[in-house]
C-alpha cells in the first residue's frame, strides 16, 4: 500500500511543479505504477536502495520516505 500513497504524492508534487526524484529499489512495487510521470521533465526515477549511499549533484530540499 506504500507505494500507492508514494505515487499518489510524486503525481502532486509534479503537478504542482515541483521537481520529483524517485528513488525505489521495486522490491515490493513495479515501475509500471509511476510510467505516466516517466515522461515529465519534473520527475526522475532512480533504480536504487535506500540502504546504500547515493551523491546528487542538484540541490535536495525535501526528503520524504514513504
Amino acid at each position: 500500500m506504500c507505494w500507492l500513497q508514494a505515487e499518489r504524492v510524486c503525481d502532486v508534487l509534479v503537478e504542482q511543479g515541483a521537481k520529483v526524484i524517485c528513488l525505489d529499489n521495486l522490491a515490493s512495487g513495479l515501475e509500471s505504477n509511476i510510467s505516466h510521470l516517466m515522461n515529465k521533465d519534473n520527475f526522475k526515477f532512480i533504480q536504487h536502495d535506500v540502504t546504500q549511499p547515493i551523491h546528487f549533484d542538484e540541490q535536495i530540499d525535501v526528503v520524504m520516505h514513504i
